[in-house]
């Protein structure tokens, strides 16, 4: 969807559903995230079925992506 605004400049497409759309992406990733003692914030996920790792790029990429994009 990024893309596609990114080509057309479609800011009817972006307001009505882009927009909301990756407000939700960013709030699903807002309960993946747990906050540390000293204030930062740690992604725990199982991006591989059996293992789980600590702030794994296969999310963060994505999440960077999305929040980058929201600003």
């Amino acid at each position: 969807m990024i893309n596609y605004f990114e080509t057309t400049w479609d800011t009817e497409l972006l307001a009505e559903k882009i927009y909301p759309f990756m407000k939700k992406a960013a709030r699903t990733y807002e309960v993946w995230l747990d906050e540390e003692e000293d204030g930062s914030f740690t992604m725990y996920a199982g991006y591989n079925e059996g293992s789980w790792a600590k702030n794994p790029a296969k999310e963060l990429g994505p999440l960077k992506n999305v929040l980058s994009k929201l600003i």
